[in-house]
């Protein structure tokens, strides 16, 4: 309707220029209504249209992982390529919740100048400052910025808005461009002819602003030439200090996402694997096909959990269709590689390691459990390693309690699934104040004034449910081996019944914890609460390809405002050189305080019960996983998360082989895939993930002749910083901090390609 609409008005109005983002609008109405595209795709050949933003949706932006928003730009910037030869200069993201810190690095990286937005214009605590400045992102990158200061993305042009948006203006007196996106939006529609109209009568009277038609780029270029040597700098996330509660609502697309990042990160590696073995090769429209139906579920009122309830209907049925699909790419990869000839016996059990560091863990296997160690991103044969005297778990009773020891700490735990003491025997200090405790569930009222789904409002941490966490049972041994114990508690959330699995593993600094809940719960916000013996003075929390520093303290309106913030798979705190994680599968809102007297709490978000617009939000079984991590460092604290949401998988059979490795752990690999074209060269993205200039050695297990460094289009750059140099079997690469960086291995010419 609003694409056949506009090309419509077009004819009456050859003035009008209009911009639409979503590559997947572009996809469904090509399908679906061939007629209404072919005017389209005329109209953006006369400059009358402009595909603008560069991404398939418009994505949510901070709880997609690095390399699934990095395709979001990855995929919707080859459609507009393809389909119309554009490329957009500008990301246009004007109603997502929030902008991540990684966000300038990907924007520039694929090709934007310019970024609008205006949803920071909803905060409810701070103004933001500035309407047109540089916007810093983690690594330094910085991209020129506006915020439209007629404070929405849907204007009428009419004459009150008008004059707020001259009055709004923060760049008055020193610059005099700004820009007013107009037209029905919410609903569609695009703009009318009234709204035209109105344009033509304001294009020029005096005592009002002077309007003129033009393209997003047109404006930034303006903009940029007027302001660009003299607009502040802005460093740092774009926190919206209002959709809060977007972090955890409808747990099960944050649940569907993860799993499914992580599931293509494993399907794109085994099929590097089959094409480096040659066993097989994975159809590049098919794989593209998995991820763009991942990135469409990524869309900022799907992914936040904001949406009416057939929306997350389709969506719970289309994550598991999705994983499925996936799942069976992985099955029938990992098959290929079984079947090849392979030194060991045929006997031999195989490990495959998804991660790309090396591990040692505990897995079940025949029955009985083993520990067992795996290269990074390798096939590993399975190896039972022995678990001496000291490093064993042990059990032993105090009371109501249990106590549960390994070689690195000892924990307290209790039946309503607190742990009142967590001793960590490396370092010879108790994790926990002594009148604290670890995973002490709390239950809290939460009525936000308004936006149910959206938001969670400062006062709920005025209304605890109190007495609303019992248990129901005494503690229960499951397990209880020399390699793992198992740990039941039985509790009552509420009106919600739940159990909660500790498990504790030999030669490992982890304690995980699953629970499983019965969901039954009305406008309740539930967390777990750890208080630490650790004066942090900021908490580090996972983000797109690294991390962002979070203080601690309430010094101003700003940091008073940022009550409950996102994370990705981990958090990290420290004092001095002593640190702890908290890590998790599933999970994305928490929130941080200082102790008084001392002490750092920390209070992951593990589930919500909006109203509205979804009813039946969050009801039901569900189960959430989340580890503490005793004696963490920020590298430790990756490591594990990856390992928590990667699972080792067993094959039958395969060939031993290390497909990489990498020498300097800050160097992180996000993504290792066959190249798009099919030419059988291998791409390997990677990022500095500690914040330091660091270098390192991607060391390779496969034939190849040459490395480049390219975009992430796999394109080569023009002018290549040259940080990346092949010796060998050795690639030697060195990044700045929190730098993307992509290289394309070349497949040596003398290797057939496969039929």
């Amino acid at each position: 309707r609003t694409f056949s609409n506009v090309t419509t008005l077009m004819q009456d109005y050859p003035e009008l220029i209009f911009t639409a983002t979503s590559a997947q609008h572009y996809a469904w109405l090509k399908d679906a209504y061939p007629s209404v595209y072919s005017r389209v795709s005329e109209a953006v050949r006369a400059g009358q249209w402009v595909p603008s933003g560069g991404m398939w949706v418009e994505s949510d932006a901070t709880m997609p992982g690095g390399e699934a928003l990095l395709r979001q730009f990855i995929y919707g910037t080859r459609f507009f390529a393809e389909e119309f030869d554009y490329q957009s200069k500008v990301l246009w993201l004007p109603d997502s919740f929030g902008y991540s810190a990684a966000l300038p690095q990907i924007a520039r990286l694929m090709g934007c100048e310019g970024f609008m937005t205006q949803k920071l214009s909803w905060s409810r605590t701070n103004s933001f400052p500035h309407s047109t400045f540089w916007w810093e992102g983690l690594d330094g990158t910085a991209i020129f910025t506006h915020f439209p200061p007629v404070n929405c993305y849907d204007s009428m042009l009419v004459a009150d808005e008008l004059r707020a948006a001259e009055d709004n203006f923060r760049e008055t007196g020193r610059a005099k461009h700004q820009l007013i996106p107009f037209g029905y939006g919410d609903g569609g529609g695009g703009p009318t002819a009234d709204m035209l109209e109105r344009f033509s009568r304001r294009a020029d009277i005096e005592g009002s602003l002077r309007l003129k038609m033009g393209t997003p780029e047109e404006f930034f270029t303006e903009a940029r030439e007027e302001y660009g040597d003299y607009a502040p700098r802005y460093r740092g996330e774009l926190y919206l200090e209002f959709h809060r509660g977007i972090f955890t609502s409808q747990l099960e697309m944050k649940q569907g996402n993860r799993r499914a990042e992580h599931a293509l990160y494993t399907m794109e590696l085994v099929w590097t694997v089959c094409e480096i073995y040659r066993c097989g090769k994975l159809d590049t429209n098919e794989r593209e096909q998995l991820w763009k139906r991942l990135l469409t579920l990524q869309f900022h009122d799907i992914l936040p959990g904001s949406s009416i309830a057939q929306v997350h209907r389709e969506a719970r049925q289309e994550y598991d269709q999705l994983l499925n699909a996936i799942e069976s790419y992985i099955d029938d990869g990992l098959q290929r590689i079984a079947t090849m000839s392979a030194n060991e016996p045929r006997s031999t059990p195989y490990i495959f390691n998804p991660a790309p560091h090396p591990r040692r863990e505990v897995m079940s296997h025949a029955g009985e459990y083993a520990l067992v160690e795996a290269r990074g991103s390798a096939l590993t044969p399975l190896s039972s390693l022995p678990v001496t005297e000291e490093h064993q778990v042990h059990l032993r009773y105090s009371g109501d309690t249990v106590i549960v020891e390994n070689e690195y700490y000892e924990a307290v735990l209790h039946a309503d699934g607190s742990i009142t003491r967590l001793w960590d025997k490396k370092a010879g200090r108790d994790l926990f104040r002594h009148d604290m405790q670890g995973n002490r569930f709390q239950l809290f009222e939460d009525i936000p004034n308004e936006f149910d789904a959206w938001n969670i409002d400062r006062h709920y941490r005025s209304t605890p449910r109190h007495g609303a966490v019992v248990s129901t049972a005494p503690l229960e041994v499951i397990v209880c081996e020399p390699h793992r114990c198992v740990i039941r508690a039985q509790l009552l959330l509420g009106e919600s019944p739940a159990s909660l699995l500790f498990t504790a593993d030999a030669r490992s600094s982890r304690l995980d914890m699953e629970l499983h809940v019965d969901w039954r719960e009305r406008e309740t916000l539930l967390k777990t609460a750890f208080g630490f013996q650790l004066h942090a003075g900021q908490v580090h929390a996972e983000t797109q390809f690294g991390h962002v520093s979070r203080p601690l303290h309430e010094n101003t309106s700003w940091e008073y405002a940022a009550y409950e913030v996102p994370m990705h798979r981990w958090l990290h705190i420290s004092e001095g050189s002593y640190g702890a994680a908290l890590i998790n599968d599933s999970s994305y809102g928490y929130d941080a305080m200082p102790l008084a007297g001392g002490g750092t709490l920390l209070r992951p978000s593990l589930m919500r019960a909006p109203q509205w617009p979804d009813p039946q939000a969050d009801r039901g079984s569900r189960t959430i996983r989340y580890s503490l991590v005793v004696g963490a460092d920020i590298t430790t604290a990756a490591e594990e998360a990856r390992n928590l949401n990667m699972p080792l998988r067993l094959l039958k059979s395969a060939p031993s082989c290390q497909l990489m490795r990498v020498d300097n752990p800050a160097l992180q690999i996000d993504a290792i895939f066959p190249a798009h074209d099919g030419s059988g060269d291998i791409i390997i993205r990677l990022h500095e993930s500690r914040g330091e200039t660091s270098q390192g050695h991607i060391i390779v297990g496969w034939d190849i002749h040459q490395v480049s460094e390219v975009d992430p289009l796999e394109e080569p750059l023009e002018n290549p910083p040259r940080q990346a140099e092949m010796s060998g079997v050795e690639i030697s690469i060195l990044l700045k901090p929190f730098q993307i960086f992509t290289v394309r291995c070349h497949r040596s010419p003398d290797i057939p390609e496969e039929t």
